[in-house]
């Protein structure tokens, strides 16, 4: 495949955290979340996420965002309208569905993190 393969940066500078909206019930989940925002600061890594400021997701953003991170959220309409997320921290951009939301993160991001997704974690 001659020709096809291109470098790789050796630094990430932009990740999707994909995860879940809602806490769980072990407060250590909450901790690590708090503890890779801060992570993604120190590094200067900017975050996108599903966007709103409930849950995990949420927790990370609100971390990066409140301590000087840039953030962006992806949020499908139909969830954005029914405001049950909250507001996003950084930047929101609203998209058609849950499938252009990662379309649109997997375009600009380097790397992906993935948290617990299941509401009774």
């Amino acid at each position: 495949m001659e020709g096809t393969s291109r470098a790789l940066s050796n630094t990430i500078r932009f990740v999707a955290l994909l995860g879940s909206h809602a806490l769980g019930s072990n407060p250590r989940f909450m901790a690590t979340a708090v503890d890779l925002g801060r992570e993604l600061v120190r590094r200067k890594i900017r975050l996108t996420y599903g966007g709103g400021n409930v849950g995990l997701q949420g927790a990370v953003a609100s971390t990066v965002y409140n301590n000087g991170g840039r953030v962006k959220g992806f949020i499908p309409g139909y969830i954005a309208t029914r405001g049950v997320y909250g507001p996003t921290y950084g930047a929101e951009y609203t998209v058609s569905s849950n499938c252009y939301k990662y379309f649109e993160m997997n375009h600009i991001v380097e790397a992906f993190i993935v948290l617990p997704g299941m509401n009774n974690l």
